[in-house]
């Protein structure tokens, strides 16, 4: 019987991890649970694909969430830039409501950096018990996929847990999506040594998980960006066209006045404005103009324009 857990899970090594155990005691537990799963994944016709996904045959994240922690990092930090991503000295213990919205702010910079795309894809599975596909690796870029990215589909790896999706309801699901046969697994992770391929039992099988690199490695990343976050807000001479909540909240002590020399230009567009909208999207547009902001980066679509000097 395979285990219903998804608290652990057997990983094969990213090279260019920092692993903390040695490769001589991770592959060969991982070698072993792989080839139970490829034996379990032939049975239960499941599969791993690699390609395009269109975006409606994923959960998203509600933007809510995004919304809430926002929340909880301007309740956590009312001063950015009098603050440390790190802090406590030698013991560097994080302050997490801050550490997870530059988080946001570090992928949004590299998400409009790399054309509105990320450089690597996202994993999601099928979950059977709700009937959706789950993304995971990848929660805190989804959010910013979600909020940004202008196409109907997102390069991502996807496995069809026991088959379930290989009918006709999901009609347009396969379409950029193109099989890796169980037995070319080893040999494409092994190609692409910037993945960390990973299996976590659950749902009845074995569940790949596939991301760049473990956790440490985007601390390490957002830590090492963080400079560049400090720099942006200390910087920030801010102008907004538009009365939106925004300009008489958080950032109103960034605000120049309309006459002064600023470095970065809000606009709300009017077509936003003028029209009744869901309360979501008012929200989706403050996120997307905050996350530009502080990330330095312009960006502009039918609701929104920033533009950095």
């Amino acid at each position: 019987m395979i285990p219903n857990n998804k608290s652990y899970g057997f990983y094969k090594s990213n090279p260019k991890s920092p692993a903390s155990i040695s490769n001589d005691i991770l592959e060969p537990r991982f070698n072993r649970f792989h080839e139970l799963a490829k034996l379990h994944w032939e049975a239960s016709n499941s599969n791993l694909y690699f390609g395009k996904i269109p975006k409606i045959f994923l959960s998203w994240p509600s933007i809510r969430e995004t919304y809430t922690m926002w929340n909880e990092f301007k309740n956590k930090n009312p001063k950015l830039h009098d603050e440390r991503l790190y802090q406590k000295g030698e013991e560097k213990e994080r302050t997490d409501e801050i550490y997870q919205w530059i988080k946001l702010v570090y992928l949004t910079d590299e998400f409009i950096k790399g054309g509105l795309k990320f450089r690597s894809p996202l994993n999601a599975f099928y979950n059977p018990y709700t009937n959706q596909g789950v993304i995971h690796p990848g929660g805190q870029r989804s959010k910013i996929i979600d909020l940004f990215c202008k196409e109907k589909s997102t390069p991502c790896f996807w496995f069809d847990t026991n088959g379930v999706t290989k009918h006709d309801n999901y009609e347009g699901l396969y379409d950029e999506l193109t099989m890796i046969p169980n037995d070319d697994i080893d040999r494409f992770f092994n190609e692409s040594p910037d993945f960390e391929y990973g299996l976590t039992p659950h749902y009845g099988t074995f569940i790949p998980q596939i991301s760049e690199g473990i956790g440490n490695i985007w601390d390490k990343a957002v830590e090492n960006w963080y400079p560049n976050f400090e720099s942006n807000m200390k910087n920030l001479k801010l102008k907004i066209i538009g009365d939106i909540p925004i300009s008489k909240g958080w950032f109103k002590d960034y605000l120049v006045e309309q006459d002064k020399e600023y470095n970065v230009l809000v606009q709300f567009k009017p077509d936003e404005s003028k029209r009744i909208v869901p309360h979501e999207i008012s929200i989706r547009t403050q996120l997307k103009a905050m996350l530009c902001i502080m990330a330095n980066k312009s960006y502009e679509d039918d609701f929104i324009k920033v533009e950095t000097l």
